[in-house]
Parts: C-alpha cells; sequence; structure tokens
C-alpha cells in the first residue's frame, strides 16, 4: 500500500509528481473509498482556493476578534447597570457568533465572501 504522508505539502517536487502520488494512493483504495477520498480533496482544494483569493482586508475581516467598534463601545459603556446592558452584550455576542458562522459558510462552501466591501482604489 502506498504511503499516503506522500500528499504532504513540500514531498511533491512539481505537479507531476503531486498528481503522480494522489493516482497512486487513489489506485490503491476500493471504489467507495477512492470517491470518499476525491471528494475530501476536492473539499480541500477549493477551501485553500478560497483562502487564497481572499484580499489581506478580508483575512483581517475573517481572524478578527475584536468585535465591537468605537461607537458599539460607547452604547455599551452607557448602558452599564441599566438592564439594557444584558441586552446589548447578547446582541453583540450573537451578532459576533453570526459573522463567525458567515465565514465557516463562505470558506467550505463558496459564494462571496461576508464582509465589506474593498475600498476603492486611490489614483494618483
Amino acid at each position: 500500500m502506498p504511503d499516503k504522508n506522500k500528499l504532504e505539502r513540500g514531498n511533491a517536487s512539481n505537479s507531476t509528481d503531486l498528481f503522480g502520488s494522489i493516482d497512486t494512493v487513489l489506485d490503491s483504495e476500493e471504489p467507495e473509498r477512492r470517491v470518499e477520498l476525491i471528494d475530501d480533496l476536492i473539499h480541500r482544494l477549493n477551501f485553500l482556493r478560497r483562502l487564497t483569493l481572499l484580499t489581506p482586508n478580508q483575512i483581517e475581516h475573517m481572524q478578527s476578534t475584536e468585535t465591537l467598534n468605537d461607537a458599539c463601545r460607547a452604547r455599551l459603556d452607557q448602558a452599564e447597570g441599566t438592564p439594557l446592558f444584558d441586552d446589548l452584550i447578547e446582541e453583540y455576542a450573537r451578532s459576533n457568533y453570526f459573522r463567525e458562522c458567515a465565514w465557516v459558510k463562505y470558506m467550505n462552501e463558496g459564494g462571496k465572501p461576508p464582509c465589506p466591501p474593498e475600498p476603492p482604489l486611490q489614483n494618483d
């Protein structure tokens, strides 16, 4: 049975070696398992393709752990000690959760990246 670790990054010297390694691994499997491996490979390649196509701003938005802008912080500060405070915390947490879900969905399924549009390029 071929060594499946041959598919790891850096072990294929060129695309021919890579495709040959993939073929070797797939040819050694039963048809049902082969289909499963192909589906997994397609999913991974599409994920990596989407990741590669992200702009620096999109990557920053996807990885951002800062969820509150200055206006939200000010609103939260003003609400501290009132019943509105807990509602705002819940609202902001829900918003952050759904932003993360949208990125997971995009990275796994494609579509349009879930972030603000890119700023227009400045012409000098």
